[in-house]
């Protein structure tokens, strides 16, 4: 069929092939794999606890569902910023301060209203509708900390790549979220986990995808690597401290 490599089937083989390209070309592939730890780890812990504010009441329950937002927003945020210090732009780059702490706080505070959603039981479609703002956050979390991100270059967007980041940041939440709330799974627990880094990770990624820079080098200054790169295990460090003191507190209660 002379029509089938502009098909549906050969534009989501070349989508795929564009993010993968830019996973690898564009980014420390060493920085990616700390990521995706920090993502895992983070993911794994933000299920337990928000499971365990599901099944409390009164303080306890607040005191969880708090628990629940600063582990996601750390998980989130700090997956991004990695991945985000991870990035080969082929040019100069610095960080606004004030977008960067606004995009922490959105992360925070939109997966935590999201899961206060989801475990409330106000309606049928709480747990899927509380996923779907844990996913609308983690995108505006994502963007907000692009307009965070300066680059000596002129930066253009793909507004289809764009569009489907946000689109699978809901939908595989809301999926997640929902998963882990039907407690006649077994392992609805690692797989709600695993489904919502698959959330994280693809937004993160289809969103690079979309961003563009062509380099304009106006003067000698330029990004340090080895400092960059730095900078990023130690967000990741604190990250795993604040999961793993999460994960501290829901053993302790067990």
């Amino acid at each position: 069929n002379g029509q089938w490599p502009n098909g549906p089937k050969r534009r989501r083989q070349i989508s795929m092939m564009m993010i993968l390209d830019c996973v690898v070309d564009k980014h420390n592939i060493w920085l990616v794999v700390v990521a995706a730890i920090v993502c895992a780890a983070g993911s794994w812990a933000i299920i337990c606890l928000f499971e365990r504010a599901s099944r409390t009441t009164g303080m306890q329950r607040a005191g969880w569902h708090f628990l629940t937002a600063v582990a996601a927003g750390a998980a989130i945020w700090c997956t991004h910023f990695i991945a985000m210090l991870a990035y080969q732009p082929g040019a100069p780059v610095s960080f606004d301060p004030l977008m960067t702490i606004i995009s922490l706080l959105v992360a925070i505070v939109g997966a935590g209203s999201g899961f206060l959603l989801a475990a409330s039981g106000t309606r049928r479609h709480a747990p899927a509708l509380g996923g779907a703002m844990v996913g609308m956050a983690i995108a505006v979390m994502h963007y907000t900390g692009m307009m965070a991100y300066r680059v000596q270059g002129i930066i253009t967007w793909d507004k289809a790549y764009l569009l489907a980041s946000i689109v699978l940041s809901v939908g595989l939440s809301a999926a997640a979220v929902h998963v882990a709330l039907r407690r006649s799974m077994r392992l609805s627990r690692s797989v709600s986990a695993a489904v919502l880094f698959l959330a994280i990770v693809s937004l993160h990624f289809t969103g690079m995808a979309a961003f563009r820079v062509t380099p304009l080098l106006v003067d000698n200054s330029f990004s340090n690597p080895a400092a960059m790169q730095a900078l990023a295990l130690a967000v990741a460090i604190v990250a795993l401290v604040i999961v793993g003191a999460g994960l501290a507190s829901y053993m302790i209660d067990d």
